[in-house]
């Protein structure tokens, strides 16, 4: 079987990607949210009646932005209209962002490219930003291009395989004469997650006065295949599985390339595995040139536009249908990924057991990697997607993903307490220890349905010991029934890292 798929695979590669638009707006739809969605400060923005997109913030010395999925970075090319009925300065300006690693494109910790319109030279030049919000000028445009009451341009902007790129600007608006601002080669980033649009803006002047129209994002020239490399054992993990869909929904599996390798999607297969154990249902992820590149997801299922429909998608690009997909148990089953010389890649060996315990019903309900780097079948690695995402995150990183966490423990005794008065076992002591003092915590008691009985704690600030103490009452200190309670722990720091404990005890009685 695996000299058959080499075969396959050869035959697929002998063709060469032609070009194609990964983004392509015009905004005639009339909304933000359709073939693209757009995220970001929504509210502060419309498309008015000449279908463009026309900025519609009032609030003065502010800034505002929006954003949409793009991943296209080498062999590109970036081009839209852009209108200002003002003059640009130093506190009213734009940056148009070709490539960015988030989609807040107001964090200081956004990577990436863009282009500023603006600023006291009133110029067009093209930036590079790094974490802290640290950025260096890579071309430097005419001075005095934007000083006008009313700009009218075309942008294009262009990078090859080799990171060398080139701003071009037409003030006619038309894109028929364009003038080169200058060229530069940067290669310091080479992963794009999304394209936006942000805006600096002073007083009531300059409020409305932004316009966007016919943006397009396309690859250029004749891309070629990918180059094949090996794919080794846990380069693509399993990073995320819908096994028990809602009515009418449809199981998915999202994997994660973890290497630097540039991954053709037709070198991998998806599998499970039947009753007596053997690989069953070996599947192709692709039949075509689709490729997964390096630190970015792709979401295998039988039909993209349910899940689309009924999960939150920030990139719509990262998706590939695969016609008849293993099936899945509801319960527990086998996700197995292989290679053209069945190397299993990656496997999970998952259970319905391993949602969170407070969820009453799982239906639709994803299950979670924690950590890329933590063994794929350990139970603690897997959890239930978060209800503030829509309890799954198909195509993006995942609402428990972990990477700066909160080092610590939390740990509650006695197992069994009797809040009786009678001297012994009377409460519980929830007994924390940070590495650090400065952790701030929250406690909340659930009982054994998922309802918040007690909120213990709210912003309580912690040193590097400490202990906190339940005397078994209710958040109107009433007595409480016996049975089973967990007490839960959201912790973080000033960093912004977090971390949750969960704790179960018996309360009885005597």
């Amino acid at each position: 079987m695996a000299a058959k798929r080499f075969f396959c695979v050869l035959a697929l590669l002998c063709a060469c990607t032609v070009s194609k638009a990964q983004l392509s707006e015009s905004f005639n739809d009339g909304d933000l949210i359709n073939n693209p969605i757009w995220t970001g400060d929504t509210s502060q923005w419309l498309i008015n009646s000449s279908l463009q997109l026309q900025s519609n913030d009032t609030v003065k010395n502010g800034s505002f932005y929006l954003s949409t999925a793009n991943t296209l970075c080498f062999n590109t090319q970036w081009e839209l209209y852009i209108n200002f009925t003002f003059n640009t300065s130093s506190a009213n300006y734009v940056d148009i962002y070709l490539m960015a690693s988030a989609s807040d494109l107001g964090n200081i910790n956004t990577t990436g490219y863009f282009v500023r319109l603006g600023g006291t030279k009133d110029d067009i030049c093209l930036y590079r930003k790094d974490t802290a919000g640290v950025v260096t000028k890579l071309i430097d445009g005419v001075d005095g291009i934007l000083n006008k009451s009313n700009n009218v341009l075309k942008l294009k902007i262009t990078r090859d395989s080799s990171c060398q790129w080139v701003l071009n600007r037409d003030i006619t608006g038309t894109g028929n004469s364009y003038v080169s601002e200058g060229s530069a080669d940067d290669s310091v980033y080479n992963i794009s997650s999304f394209f936006g649009i942000f805006i600096k803006q002073s007083t009531a002047s300059f409020f409305k006065k932004h316009f966007f129209d016919d943006i397009r994002i396309s690859t250029i020239g004749t891309v070629a295949a990918p180059v094949i490399d090996t794919i080794n054992a846990s380069d693509v993990i399993i990073n995320e599985v819908l096994f028990n869909p809602k009515p009418g929904g449809i199981d998915y599996v999202e994997l994660y390339n973890r290497s630097n390798k540039t991954i053709a999607l037709n070198q991998l297969f998806i599998a499970n595995r039947n009753s007596t154990g053997d690989i069953s249902s070996v599947v192709p992820l692709s039949t075509g040139n689709d490729s997964l590149y390096p630190q970015h997801f792709i979401v295998a299922t039988e039909n993209p536009g349910i899940v689309k429909s009924q999960y939150i998608t920030t990139d719509p690009n990262a998706f590939i249908k695969v016609n008849t997909m293993p099936s899945f148990n509801d319960d527990n089953g086998d996700v197995v990924i292989l290679n053209t010389q069945d190397t299993i890649i990656d496997e999970l060996k998952y259970d319905a057991g391993w949602q969170f315990p407070l969820i009453n019903d799982p239906e639709g309900v994803s299950l979670e990697r924690i950590d890329y780097d933590a063994p794929t079948q350990s139970s603690d690695n897997w959890h239930s997607a978060a209800t503030s995402a829509g309890y799954g995150t198909p195509g993006y990183k995942n609402s428990q993903y972990k990477t700066d966490t909160v080092q610590g423990s939390i740990t509650v005794s006695p197992d069994i307490f009797s809040p009786d008065n009678d001297g012994m076992d009377d409460f519980a002591t929830i007994d924390y220890t940070f590495p650090q003092p400065g952790c701030v915590a929250n406690i909340t008691i659930f009982d054994i349905s998922g309802r918040p009985v007690r909120y213990l704690q709210q912003n309580a600030l912690c040193g590097i010991k400490g202990i906190y103490r339940w005397d078994g009452l209710g958040e109107k200190e009433q007595a409480l029934p016996i049975g089973i309670y967990i007490v839960y722990t959201e912790v973080f720091d000033l960093e912004g890292k977090t971390e949750h404990f969960k704790n179960t005890i018996v309360l009885a009685r005597r």
